[in-house]
């Protein structure tokens, strides 16, 4: 939708009197003064998700393209340190790799081991 049109329609809902309705004196409505307000309130539902379902959409679908951007950034890393540590292992084969304890791990214990970490 265009900008103008989204303009146009915050200005006509802020001055419509029934923004007002709980300014106004008098007493506590009944359920017959509440109904005619439900088709609003529907109408006002339905402008606000046409108004925003493309923005929403955008964000959610951008948020998606950068964790699987992150994701495989974080595969492509994990492929090079693997290649890394097999060149290491080549070039010096009587070397002990040592995996130091910490809180956190990328693989369990037992991976570690079978890759020939001590």
């Amino acid at each position: 939708m265009p900008k103008s049109f989204q303009s146009i329609f915050g200005i006509a809902l802020l001055v419509t009197p029934s923004v007002a309705f709980a300014a106004s004196s008098g007493g506590h409505p009944s359920i017959a003064d509440v109904l005619p307000f439900w088709p609003n309130f529907l109408f006002f539902c339905l402008v606000v998700f046409l108004i925003a379902r493309n923005p929403f959409r955008s964000y959610w679908r951008h948020r998606r393209e950068k964790i699987e951007g992150a994701v495989l950034a974080g595969a492509r890393e994990l492929e090079q340190a693997e290649a890394k540590l097999k060149e290491a292992r080549d070039q010096f084969p009587q070397a002990e790799f040592v995996v130091e304890s910490s809180d956190i791990r990328v693989f369990s214990d037992d991976d570690y081991r079978k890759q020939g970490f001590t």
